[in-house]
């Protein structure tokens, strides 16, 4: 459903935006978006992991160097903040350093409120 007159990608506003605790060095931000209507919730998700500099290095008989990168992703969720699916997320971005991360989820958390990021109408580019 697209964005209109200030609507989520629910067709509905938040009811309620809330940083969830980030349990280990390994997560950036955590945020959860509830809505007026039962059962609808997304998370805003920013996490550090391993990444490969150069994916198609390995398959071109080089090593490939792995390097700390930083992933802000948003899924559909559960009340407590537990993704339904890890495999499809609705919007992504990676970063190089944790303070573009943090930026950076700040950035894609007001986007996605204001629906021009992570609906069916604006698929990703």
């Amino acid at each position: 459903m697209a964005k209109r007159n200030g609507k989520s990608c629910c067709g509905m506003k938040a009811r309620r935006v809330r940083d969830l605790p980030c349990f280990n060095e390994g997560f950036v931000a955590r945020t959860l978006v509830a809505y007026w209507w039962p059962g609808r919730y997304h998370l805003v998700s920013t996490i550090m992991g391993l990444g490969t500099t150069a994916p198609l290095a390995e398959f071109a008989g080089t090593p490939a160097r792995r390097a700390w990168q930083f992933t802000t992703q948003i899924f559909v969720c559960n009340r407590r903040g537990f993704p339904t699916d890890y495999l499809n997320p609705l919007h992504g971005e990676s970063y190089s350093t944790r303070e573009e991360a943090q930026a950076g989820h700040k950035r894609v958390l007001e986007e996605f409120l204001a629906g021009r990021i992570g609906t069916s109408a604006t698929a990703d580019k």
